[in-house]
């Protein structure tokens, strides 16, 4: 009975121990639908990102969906996709155009898509101090065929 209720304990501490982590590497967030917009300005802007979430090197050998947040003081942006995944057949980088809105404490607390069809508003916009241009980046291996497309 005790060895039973130690392996259960063991069991249980090294999945708390690693259940925020993928093939050793620190995973902010499980998604398969990737993150809003609003989530990627907070973590670019405010850098509200726990320190144990961010990785100091790329992730490699990662064959499950998560989300991971990347030192670029640490790693070059060239080496983020040496991944040691394959070869990547299809690559996408859409770019969208936002206006952000912070709180009192310089906190992002709205985002506003710009539509880039409305060249008034979009001129006026990329004047002032709260625009802001978020770039994607998406590189799938050769086997997958369409590219995903989130919502802000």
């Amino acid at each position: 009975m005790f060895l039973t209720v130690s392996v259960i304990a063991l069991s249980l501490l090294l999945y708390l121990l690693f259940a925020g982590h993928i093939n050793g590497f620190p995973v902010y967030k499980r998604s398969k639908t990737g993150i809003t917009s609003q989530e990627i300005l907070d973590i670019c802007i405010g850098g509200n990102v726990p320190e144990e979430k961010v990785c100091a090197r790329v992730p490699a050998g990662i064959t499950e969906s998560g989300i991971f947040i990347v030192d670029l003081q640490t790693v070059g942006y060239k080496d983020l996709t040496v991944d040691d995944n394959g070869v990547y057949g299809a690559h996408s980088s859409p770019s969208e155009d936002f206006q952000v809105f912070f709180d009192d404490q310089g906190k992002v607390d709205s985002v506003t898509r710009i539509d880039k069809n409305d060249e008034e508003t979009k001129r006026e916009i990329q004047t002032s101090r709260n625009h802001f241009i978020i770039t994607r980046q998406y590189s799938l291996p050769r086997k997958e065929k369409k590219i995903p497309t989130y919502d802000s």
